[in-house]
């Protein structure tokens, strides 16, 4: 059974045993990671993998209350095939 597509919730249906075996099923085996500093964001879409890694960036100082919650956090791409997936047709 597939467990992390939208495809698999439709077939799964209002089975109770179903849905209960879809939630604690164990996660696929990933590739391993060749970094201890970054660790990816594997996205499956449309059968291909997108890895990506995350950076956060805050904004301000302790003392500027209008900046202190702010932080943004921009994905980048892991690889040169989720690179091109991006950088592609249409975008």
């Amino acid at each position: 059974m597939v467990s992390s597509s939208a495809g698999a919730v439709r077939r799964i249906g209002t089975d109770p045993q179903a849905v209960e075996a879809f939630y604690h099923a164990p996660p696929a085996p990933g590739p391993a990671v060749a970094s201890d500093v970054v660790i990816p964001v594997i996205l499956r879409v449309a059968g291909r993998e997108l890895r990506l890694f995350s950076t956060i960036t805050t904004c301000g100082t302790p003392v500027d209350i209008t900046l202190a919650e702010v932080a943004i956090e921009s994905y980048h791409p892991a690889d040169a095939g989720t690179a091109a997936h991006f950088e592609g047709p249409g975008t």
